[in-house]
């Protein structure tokens, strides 16, 4: 069982109102990858005053709580509203810290969270991601599988019922292995988004692969919105949906299978599309820079968006030399990124 012990931040935690009873856990990963990043480290952050706050973090020694479970902490990047994730989740950060064991951190966190749905009666269908909240690409190595474990393996571990702990992505394959039908899928491109299901919104996103990587088997090719997707399955036999359009994939081996009927739309969570929404700039004296791409230390200034003012916003993303990541806007017809800090989705 995972080591837990209790920080509490009384002088805080009296400023929270909250829920008593939560109804969800939210799992995030903690965006500080530096050496000595653990769960001390975070909990110790909180106590000096960071503005953001969550129940615990957790790392591969321990769990560390920071706030009791009924105090209200703002962590799920949906503001004050009454059903939201701030308001009604325990938050959970799992700490990738570069001189820790993420694999060991996790399986920690799951025995966490079990302990806590046990205290609490909190349902396993009721342990989300923080991108069930707000849409942000969060946490990001269990969406990714790019750590070793995906988000199906954490929910397993959870409920005990097994499963390999080592995500293994599609082994790239020549065109004479490929399924002779439709041939295989492969990016064009780094970091394309697959989904659990015919869909283009970015909770059912659940995971990314780079140029050169792909599916070895095209089920079909369905209609989802105004675009079209292939349905596809892994080496091992899991379906999957990712874009079938020409400038992001190309089919080897094969030919490209003609549309089947369209697939039913999937609804939209709270009434809105998969669209991200719109960004309102904060926690600047008058002005955010919008950058050229996610790394402040090597990007071009596209321009500035001033204080209070609101972009199309696609999402979030890691980035690099940033703790609070980036969020990707769409700015004078073209992508940019913003410093997370200085900005909020509304």
């Amino acid at each position: 069982m995972v080591k837990t012990s209790k920080s509490l931040v009384a002088s805080r935690a009296l400023t929270y109102s909250g829920r008593n009873g939560k109804t969800h856990i939210t799992i995030h990963e903690t965006a500080n990858t530096d050496p000595g990043t653990g769960a001390e480290t975070h909990a110790r952050l909180q106590q000096n005053g960071f503005t953001a706050s969550w129940h615990w973090q957790v790392d591969d020694k321990e769990a560390i709580q920071s706030f009791p479970h009924d105090v209200r902490c703002w962590h799920a990047g949906d503001g004050d509203t009454a059903n939201g994730g701030n308001f009604n989740s325990i938050g959970i950060e799992i700490c990738v810290n570069s001189d820790g064991d993420f694999t060991k951190a996790v399986k920690n966190a799951a025995e966490l969270v079990k302990k806590i749905m046990k205290d609490e009666g909190i349902p396993l269908s009721h342990v989300v991601q923080h991108n069930h909240w707000s849409g942000k690409h969060c946490p990001t190595n269990l969406r990714n599988g790019s750590k070793g474990i995906t988000w199906n393996q954490f929910k397993n571990m959870i409920s005990g019922s097994g499963g390999k702990t080592t995500y293994t992505p599609p082994k790239k394959q020549t065109g004479s292995t490929s399924t002779p039908a439709s041939g295989r899928v492969e990016s064009k491109v780094n970091g394309l988004r697959f989904y659990n299901k015919p869909s283009w919104a970015d909770k059912d996103v659940v995971g990314r692969v780079d140029k050169g990587i792909g599916f070895p088997t095209i089920v079909k090719k369905v209609k989802v919105g105004k675009g079209y997707q292939y349905q596809v399955k892994n080496s091992k036999g899991a379906t999957y949906y990712i874009t079938a359009a020409d400038k992001y994939v190309k089919v080897v081996g094969g030919s490209a299978p003609k549309a089947s009927k369209p697939a039913s739309k999937p609804k939209p969570s709270n009434g809105k599309s998969g669209k991200a929404g719109k960004l309102k700039i904060v926690g600047v004296s008058n002005a955010a820079i919008v950058m050229s791409k996610p790394d402040r230390n090597s990007s071009s200034n596209l321009g500035t968006v001033n204080k209070g003012s609101t972009l199309p916003l696609n999402g979030s993303v890691r980035g690099k030399n940033s703790s609070s990541g980036y969020w990707e806007v769409k700015y004078k017809g073209k992508l940019g990124y913003i410093t997370g800090k200085f900005g909020k989705q509304v």
